[in-house]
């Protein structure tokens, strides 16, 4: 279930992530009359900041949250592996799971935060190096985001065989009647 539930997070946030952005240029497009009168003061070029600009600041806050219920979840799975001995070793996936969202969210995702912003208030015209580097390190967080999921596939899958062995291993087993001295009759 922590499993399932960290992977759908995953995928959600990185959803929602993405379609923001489409969805302010969307309203760009076809705002309704009120939208259009009210943003009548602005050139197209600042309503498109503006509306990108909180669409990053939104972003950062998903982004940010995400990660601290990722540490929560991850840490009650590892606890959740550690308690049974068939699982004890599987304990790893959620340690390196832990590790590069630390990574993410210590080096990367601030860096990222603060990277996109700066592109979006500097409209069409932000420094080639600033957005070298928000491709680089975009990159790296999407790189993660791939081992991530592909260690947690992996760990869901060694789960399920593992639970489905151990019921066919259960289910095969002949049914031993209790020793006559345990047995109690009524009577």
């Amino acid at each position: 279930m922590l499993l399932g539930a960290w992977l759908a997070g995953t995928l959600v946030v990185a959803w929602v992530a993405t379609s923001n952005f489409t969805a302010a240029d969307h309203l760009l497009a076809s705002a309704p009359q009120e939208i259009q009168k009210t943003a009548a003061a602005l050139s197209p070029a600042q309503s498109r900041m503006l509306l990108r600009f909180l669409v990053s600041v939104e972003n950062a806050n998903y982004f940010l949250t995400w990660e601290l219920v990722e540490f929560g979840l991850l840490i009650a799975l590892g606890a959740v592996l550690v308690t049974e001995r068939q699982t004890r070793m599987l304990v790893i996936f959620p340690a390196v799971l832990l590790l590069l969202v630390s990574f993410q969210h210590f080096r990367l995702t601030r860096e990222i935060i603060w990277l996109g912003q700066e592109m979006v208030l500097a409209g069409g015209s932000a420094s080639e190096r600033i957005r070298e580097e928000f491709g680089i390190m975009h990159s790296m967080y999407g790189i993660a985001e791939v081992v991530k999921l592909v260690l947690a596939v992996v760990l869901a899958v060694w789960i399920v065989i593992r639970r489905s062995g151990r019921k066919a291993r259960a289910a095969a087993q002949p049914l031993v009647p209790a020793p006559a001295s345990n047995r109690r009759y009524a009577g």
